[in-house]
């Protein structure tokens, strides 16, 4: 369905008469019609187009007799059909590998010029995405998005604008997710890791063809051996995976194929500490403000050294870390370092909401040091804000703003530090309006009332999620 809306010209009178519309694959139509109408909305109902990205374009007529012309890119997708209807298995591990991230790879040859390409990735875990090395999204985080994959599976869609002749490497690595460990007021995914992936090329002499998991794929392990939503992550640095085994066909996901076209979950602000203290031998930052996210260290330190990171959003009386408010999380990341040149790490499978990061392991061996605090939420756009003579009043609107959108991670959640993080819909009804007013919430919260017509089978089924 293609929709379309006017600028306000001024001229109240002006009404659309009529309107045409075409669809073209580069150069060649796929569709044209005209409609005498004033409808701003255009149903699709030609051919099955496939799976690559078309140009839609709209003349449409005034009162006036003047023509409005647009043209916009648009990409197919998956919607209604299942990875299996392309040949692509669902693959996994012969083992849980629950706590850790493997990563599922492969190698294969390209003898032609390609002009375009796209990889569609669905996992039972959060995922990341890379081609010869190199991560795809490298700018988002906890892809994809939550969803029940019993009734509805949401995948997500990447550009491989880099392909070559030659041999190419893919790696897709899994890690945490909304696992078991996921408490049960939400959707839980499935135990252990696998995935589905489908790599659609078009060449330029016309041609096509698709590569899909299957057997052939090889599973490695990571540099990441404990990853969890609640509890953090575990990262050597100076580990070389090594080969585990290889991917086994599972029992694929029951739902139904859905993009995932929420805005991605990204770094929206950077926030530097505005004071750090000693504790012990530890540490502590302080950020200013409580938010949702992550902390990026950099440093220089020998191989092997070991780098603590705690989080709370609240201090104790003795000035150290209270975890209270965090619940069962432990909001705990460890990173070893390789040694060598200066290094960065920002943890993949975690998020923590937190005000202090308490840092141990900083003592004569390490150099260099700097924290940064990385506030995620899905990447909403602005759509009204707020501001007065009230300086208290403005606080108060920006605390009411940092504590939307700290709970904006792919589903509205009822927190974003303690051992929960659920969608329920009591919580979610009493910020919606608010929400609205200052965001622009459509495709987030579409998603998010997808999500709530399965529910009902979802929880007849299987007893989750229990709100």
């Amino acid at each position: 369905v293609f929709t379309w809306s006017y600028e306000n010209s001024g001229n109240r009178s002006l009404y659309q008469k009529s309107f045409s519309v075409k669809i073209t694959d580069e150069n060649e139509t796929v569709f044209e019609k005209k409609f005498r109408s004033n409808d701003m909305r255009f149903e699709y109902k030609g051919k099955l187009l496939e799976l690559h990205s078309y140009n839609f374009e709209l003349c449409a007529v005034l009162s006036d007799n003047s023509e409005v012309k647009a043209k916009k890119t648009f990409k197919t997708g998956l919607y209604g059909k299942k990875f299996a209807d392309f040949g692509a298995k669902w693959i996994t591990a012969s083992k849980k590998y629950e706590d850790r991230a493997i990563s599922f790879r492969k190698s294969f040859e390209i003898k032609k010029d390609v002009k375009s390409a796209e990889i569609y990735v669905l996992s039972s875990s959060w995922q990341r995405v890379y081609l010869d090395g190199t991560a795809l999204k490298s700018d988002a985080f906890l892809l994809p998005p939550n969803a029940s994959l019993n009734e509805r599976c949401v995948y997500v869609c990447y550009e491989l604008e880099s392909l070559k002749k030659g041999k190419n490497d893919i790696k897709i690595l899994l890690g945490a997710g909304y696992n078991s460990y996921y408490v049960r007021f939400g959707w839980r995914w499935l135990k252990g890791k696998g995935m589905s992936c489908l790599l659609t090329l078009r060449y330029t002499d016309g041609t096509s063809e698709n590569i899909v998991s299957d057997e052939s794929f090889e599973i490695f392990d990571s540099k990441i051996s404990y990853c969890d939503m609640y509890n953090g992550e575990v990262f050597d640095a100076g580990y070389s995976p090594s080969k585990l085994e290889n991917a086994v066909e599972g029992s694929a996901p029951k739902g139904f194929c859905a993009a995932a076209e929420i805005p991605e979950i990204k770094v929206i602000k950077r926030i530097k500490p505005v004071n750090s203290f000693k504790f012990g031998s530890s540490v502590i930052y302080d950020f200013g403000e409580n938010f949702c996210g992550l902390a990026k260290i950099s440093l220089k330190a020998k191989s092997g050294h070991k780098i603590k990171l705690e989080f709370s959003e609240l201090l104790t009386d003795e000035k150290t870390l209270n975890k209270h408010s965090n619940y069962k999380a432990k909001a705990t990341d460890i990173y070893i370092c390789k040694g060598g040149d200066r290094e960065e790490y920002t943890p993949y499978f975690t998020y923590h909401g937190f005000r202090y990061a308490k840092v141990s392991g900083i003592n004569k061996n390490v150099s260099e040091f700097e924290i940064e605090g990385l506030f995620l939420s899905a990447d909403l756009k602005s759509e009204s804000g707020f501001l007065c003579s009230d300086s208290t009043v403005n606080r108060i609107y920006e605390n009411m703003m940092r504590s939307l959108r700290s709970n904006f991670v792919s589903i509205p959640t009822d927190c974003c530090m303690r051992g929960e993080r659920t969608p329920c819909l009591m919580d979610s009804a009493c910020v919606e309006t608010a929400a609205i007013y200052n965001l622009n919430m459509d495709s987030f919260y579409n998603n998010w009332l997808e999500n709530i017509i399965v529910a009902k089978d979802e929880i007849e089924d299987h007893g989750n999620p229990d709100w």
